[in-house]
């Protein structure tokens, strides 16, 4: 029973003291606001673009608070809000400390309130960004296959050759590498004046 009393007041004093550390943390960032540019941003700014932004992040998040969600599920089910509040408390922590830490902070929050191992709850983070890197990959090829590059060089500006001067001489450009060949009778020329 006095054991208790006594873990009481040391759990009292942890939580004031991460109080005042985040209060301390969140000053210094505000500190370093320049208001006066921020107030000319807020001011040429279209208010409905603007007050979409906190929502869109929000939203974003809370999908990916139960997208985690799902890969946590074999070792315990954990409620999305905890999750989403795990990620902004790792936001934070990467705003404060520019190194990264958002995946550590963030795992060891949900690590320690939900009394799980640290190693399994990153190895969720490192399959959640998997799955990330997976279907950025998807979505970057389905938009190459889609869309219509413009040719940089046209076929018809090719050095100083002519149709009329030259009948035989054609341009062809090669989109990946970035350069284009005369060619006159099947033997590849400068494109500069096309002369061989």
């Amino acid at each position: 029973m006095t054991d208790f009393r006594a873990k009481r007041p040391r759990r009292r004093w942890w939580s004031w003291g991460g109080a005042a550390i985040g209060l301390a943390l969140l000053a210094f960032v505000l500190w370093r606001i320049d208001y006066r540019r921020f107030a000319e941003v807020v001011t040429n700014a279209r208010i409905e673009y603007l007050a979409l932004v906190p929502v869109a992040i929000a939203l974003e998040q809370l999908v990916r608070a139960w997208k985690w969600r799902q890969i946590l599920y074999p070792l315990q089910s954990v409620d999305t809000l905890r999750l989403f509040r795990a990620i902004m408390a790792g936001y934070l922590g990467n705003l404060l400390i520019p190194f990264g830490v958002s995946p550590l902070l963030r795992s060891w929050l949900v690590a320690r309130l939900e009394r799980l191992r640290m190693s399994a709850v990153l190895a969720t983070v490192a399959i959640d960004r998997l799955i990330d890197g997976m279907v950025f990959a998807i979505l970057v090829a389905v938009v190459l296959s889609l869309a219509v590059f413009p040719d940089p060089i046209p076929p018809a500006t090719c050095g100083s050759a002519s149709a009329s001067q030259r009948p035989q001489a054609f341009c062809c450009s090669q989109r990946c590498s970035g350069f284009s060949l005369c060619t006159s009778g099947g033997s590849p020329m400068r494109r500069a004046g096309c002369s061989g």
